[in-house]
């Protein structure tokens, strides 16, 4: 294993200076790649007395699943520490790269795993609502870095921020709505949630498929983050943000 590449990781981490390696460099494929993430998170859940509540789902269009030369989007923790409700105010001090996200997001009412249609996906489905997520990588040069390297540092896990459950959302095609992505009341982004693989519920089955294969069970219980439905904004400095996804609802968080 490449223990050094994680305590690079780490450093970045503890001291907010993010790493300056050449992400590239990482010579191993998606399953030694997973088993770096496993060590790597398995640190952080032990020095921060941390916890896995949900999935976040990374690399979730066509076009970036085609420059990384994969074929179904990349899975990383969503942290118990770094998990809000929201109206949550967190510190932008607090993230390196800080690039955020309007996401369709969802609760595992059983556990699933291997390839699933979709009705038998929403079967397992019992709650979906709005989420932002705010990705964050340890890497200096983080936008150059391939799958396996993106899959190191977590898919790019930062922290995640959810609305409340829509009660009606069977009634809802989750191929079919709309968000718009705001700073203190700007708009700054407009988004579908077809741009994540044309159906958040399709990349939750790509990504399971994805999972049974490096030995992953997805849980009843977990949290997941499906994927950006907005363009990522890399954000600087801070401000009240909020993502309007219409019937599916409102999230909102401070960043100060």
């Amino acid at each position: 294993m490449h223990t050094e590449w994680i305590e690079g990781l780490r450093q970045a981490a503890r001291t907010g200076v993010p790493w300056g390696t050449d992400p590239a460099s990482l010579a191993c494929d998606l399953d030694e790649a997973y088993a770096l993430q496993a060590e790597h998170l398995r640190q952080v859940l032990v020095e921060g007395d941390d916890a896995v509540v949900g999935a976040k789902l990374s690399v979730t269009s066509a076009p970036a699943l085609e420059r990384l030369g994969l074929r179904a989007p990349l899975i990383g923790p969503i942290l118990k520490s770094r998990h809000h409700m929201s109206g949550a105010t967190l510190p932008r001090r607090g993230f390196m790269v800080c690039v955020v996200e309007a996401e369709v997001g969802l609760r595992l009412g059983r556990d699933i795993e291997g390839m699933l249609s979709r009705e038998e996906l929403l079967d397992a489905i019992d709650a979906v609502f709005p989420a932002i997520e705010i990705a964050d990588s340890r890497y200096a040069r983080w936008a150059e870095a391939p799958a396996p390297a993106i899959v190191a540092d977590l898919a790019y896990a930062g922290s995640w921020v959810r609305g409340a459950n829509c009660a009606a959302w069977r009634e809802l095609d989750l191929r079919d709505l709309s968000v718009r992505l705001s700073r203190d009341g700007v708009l700054a982004r407009e988004g579908h949630s077809s741009a994540v693989l044309g159906d958040p519920v399709l990349a939750l089955g790509q990504a399971v498929a994805e999972a049974a294969s490096h030995g992953r069970v997805l849980r009843a219980g977990t949290l997941v983050s499906t994927g950006t439905c907005t363009v990522p904004w890399p954000l600087e400095g801070g401000g009240h943000l909020s993502a309007d996804f219409g019937p599916l609802g409102r999230v909102e968080l401070t960043l100060s």
